[in-house]
């Protein structure tokens, strides 16, 4: 993923790779519904053509809770019911339990130069809620 930078919003173009016999290639992909800086992302493992975004810093506040899901084969991005219980607004990590996709954690705060006090939270969803 990559994205134009501003020191208070960076507008995510999202892309995507397809790897097969003739090499790999980006192609833009619809536009999530909210904007992004310092977001985290991340692939389902077990789960074709399928990835996550969630947390970051932007213009609207709520961002920083909620998740994203873009399905490749439907070019569709799904906001996750459920926000965070806290905000993971800078650099968080986004990931799924090895041993069920349907669960994904979310870790981080608000992390710069404030040492541990910023670290953040981990929190997890089950996405068949």
């Amino acid at each position: 993923m990559g994205g134009d930078r501003s020191r208070t919003v960076e507008v995510v173009k999202q892309e995507h790779v397809d790897n097969d016999d003739a090499g790999a290639a980006c192609s833009q992909v619809k536009d999530m519904r909210y904007e992004r800086s310092q977001a985290a992302s991340n692939y389902f493992y077990h789960h074709d053509h399928r990835l996550m975004v969630g947390g970051g810093h932007a213009v609207e506040s709520v961002v920083s809770q909620t998740v994203e899901i873009y399905d490749m084969h439907q070019d569709v991005w799904t906001l996750l019911h459920a926000k965070t219980n806290k905000t993971h607004a800078r650099k968080p990590l986004l990931w799924n339990d090895d041993l069920n996709e349907n669960v994904i954690y979310i870790a981080g705060g608000a992390t710069r130069n404030d040492g541990a006090k910023q670290l953040g939270y981990i929190e997890w969803c089950d996405l068949r809620e």
